[in-house]
């Protein structure tokens, strides 16, 4: 398991590293800030694993966790997941937020709209 691991911050320090065209954008920080939390929960309940390797991936969540709710003082991010034609609302539908958040992220987008056009 440890080795899954490595690979998912391996891969996501790689892929935010890329430049010019091929960069990634805000609709990229949540789905890499869902998979990182979800194999780091995983990672936390597999008895298989060192008791100190479960705490640590413990911390990793918690971690990861605190700068995903940063991410909740920032609208441009749900805003920015909702008009993009690849996300829209399905990408929290299917990830299953919770129905009162993904009306918040419609809500945003909306007074965004009404405010600034």
């Amino acid at each position: 398991m440890v080795r899954p691991l490595e690979q998912v911050f391996y891969d996501a320090t790689h892929f935010f590293s890329r430049e010019g065209k091929d960069a990634p954008g805000l609709t990229d920080v949540i789905p890499a800030m869902d998979l990182i939390d979800k194999q780091l929960a995983t990672g936390t309940l597999d008895h298989k694993l060192d008791p100190a390797i479960r705490v640590a991936l413990g911390l990793g969540k918690r971690a990861i966790n605190h700068y995903y709710n940063k991410s909740d003082e920032s609208e441009v991010y749900r805003i920015a997941m909702v008009l993009d034609p690849r996300n829209k609302l399905q990408y929290f539908r299917d990830n299953a937020w919770p129905d009162q958040w993904i009306a918040d992220a419609r809500f945003l987008v909306r007074r965004a709209y009404d405010e600034d056009w």
